[in-house]
């Protein structure tokens, strides 16, 4: 179930990401573009951190659960900043 769940808020990411993108592309913002930089690495590290949870034991699960919560919670905040400014 949270593999589930965040495989939700990769894909919501990627859609704000998209949004991000454009916008960055027609104000022509060199910040918004370097934020989308930094987003996608965000994300890209959630995937993969993800798809390593299905490798790892029960005892190691937890401590990759936490992380993996972390870095999603750090790509939502990024998102939310960005499209703000």
């Amino acid at each position: 179930q949270f593999k589930q769940e965040m495989s939700v808020q990769i894909a919501e990411a990627e859609k704000k990401l998209v949004e991000l993108k454009k916008e960055a592309q027609t104000q022509g913002s060199a910040t918004k573009e370097k934020l989308a930089k930094e987003i996608e690495v965000l994300k890209e590290s959630l995937k993969k951190q993800t798809a390593e949870m299905e490798k790892e034991g029960e005892s190691s699960w937890t401590r990759m659960k936490s992380r993996v919560a972390q870095t999603a919670d750090q790509l939502n905040q990024k998102l939310q900043k960005a499209l703000k400014e």
